[in-house]
C-alpha cells in the first residue's frame, strides 16, 4: 500500500506527474441565492418542530407548492422535526433554516433513504440546517443530502450532517451517467458516516470552503472515478477510519483530475492524511489522477 502525508511527513507517491496546471480552475459560485417573491414555511404546511409527529409530509407539500409557483424560498423555523422519507428539493427553491444548530432533520436509525435530494434540478441552495441521523453506530445505507441526475447550480451553505451512510455526495448512483456541474459547499461539517463526509463523483466544478470531516468510518473526502475540477479551500479532515484499519483525510484513489487541494489541515486519520495513487489500480474501469496542486497543507498523524 502506498501513501501520502502518512506519518509524520508529506511523501508524494505519483507515478503521473501531480503538479500545478492552468486546466485546474476554481468552479463559479453557484446561481443559487435567489431573490423571489415566493416565500413559504414549512410550518404553514403543517410542521411542528417539536418531534412529536412525522412532519416529512409538511416538508414536501411547501417544496412542491414552491415548485408550483416556480420556485422560491421555503423557510423551516428552529426546532427538531421528524423525517421518514426522502424529501426532493425542486429546481429554483432555497431550503433555509433558522440557524444550523437549532433546526434539525432527525432521520431514523439506519436510515436507507436519501433525507435531501436534488435529482435533476438547477438553481438550488440548503442553507442552515442540521441532519442527524438518531442513534447512529455506522449502520446507514443511504445519505443526507444526495445530488444526482442532470444537476447545476448548486449551494450548500452552514450544513451539518452526523451519522447517515454518507453526508454529502454527489453522483454516486451506480446509474449515474450524466456530468452534475457547478457545485458549492461552504461551511458543511460532516461526521460519523459510515462511508464518508463528502463523495465525489460524475461531477464537474465543485467547490468545498472551509469545509469539515471528522470521525468517519472510511474516509474524509473521497475523490471517484469521474470527479474533475474540483477545488478544496481550507477546511479540515481529520480522526477518520474509525473502526477499520485504514480511512484517509482525503482518498483520490479511484480518480481526481484536474483538482486543486489549498491550506487543508489533515491529522490523526488511521490510514493517510491524503492518499493520492495514479497508473494501474487494483479495480477495474477507475478514472485517473492527474493535473492536480497541493499548496499549504498542514498534516501530522
Amino acid at each position: 500500500m502506498h501513501r501520502l502525508l502518512t506519518r509524520p511527513a508529506l511523501i508524494l507517491w505519483l507515478s503521473l506527474l501531480i503538479t500545478a496546471s492552468t486546466s485546474v480552475a476554481d468552479p463559479l459560485t453557484p446561481g443559487a441565492e435567489m431573490s423571489s417573491a415566493v416565500v413559504l414555511s414549512v410550518a404553514d404546511f403543517g410542521a411542528l418542530g417539536d418531534d412529536s409527529v412525522d412532519d416529512t409530509e409538511a416538508f414536501r407539500r411547501a417544496l412542491q407548492m414552491a415548485e408550483a409557483r416556480g420556485g422560491g424560498l421555503v423557510l423551516v423555523p428552529a426546532g427538531g422535526y421528524t423525517i421518514s422519507g426522502t424529501i426532493d428539493v425542486p429546481t429554483n427553491s432555497h431550503l433555509k433554516g433558522e440557524a444550523t444548530r437549532s433546526t434539525v432533520l432527525h432521520a431514523p436509525q439506519g436510515i436507507d433513504f436519501a433525507l435531501l435530494r436534488l435529482h435533476d434540478v438547477v438553481n438550488v441552495t440548503v442553507s442552515h440546517l442540521s441532519l442527524i441521523e438518531t442513534d447512529h453506530e455506522y449502520l446507514a445505507s443511504a445519505d443526507a443530502i444526495e445530488i444526482s441526475g442532470e444537476s447545476a447550480r448548486i449551494l450548500i451553505d452552514d450544513v451539518y450532517v452526523e451519522g447517515f451512510g454518507a453526508g454529502f455526495n454527489i453522483g454516486a448512483s451506480d446509474a449515474q451517467q450524466a456530468t452534475i456541474r457547478n457545485v458549492t459547499f461552504r461551511n458543511c461539517h460532516g461526521e460519523f458516516s459510515k462511508l464518508w463526509s463528502f463523495g465525489i463523483n460524475h461531477a464537474q466544478q465543485v467547490l468545498l470552503e472551509n469545509c469539515l470531516a471528522f470521525r468517519n468510518r472510511l474516509d474524509g473526502l473521497k475523490l471517484r472515478k469521474f470527479a474533475r475540477d474540483v477545488t478544496i479551500r481550507g477546511g479540515e479532515s481529520s480522526h477518520n477510519g474509525r473502526t477499520g484499519p485504514n480511512g484517509n483525510g482525503v482518498d483520490g484513489y479511484a480518480g481526481g483530475d484536474a483538482c486543486v487541494i489549498r491550506d487543508l489541515l489533515v491529522e490523526h486519520n488511521n490510514g493517510s492524511g491524503i492518499y493520492i495513487k495514479t497508473g494501474p489500480l487494483h479495480y477495474g474501469d477507475f478514472g485517473l489522477v492527474r493535473n492536480g496542486f497541493l499548496s499549504g497543507i498542514r498534516a501530522r498523524h
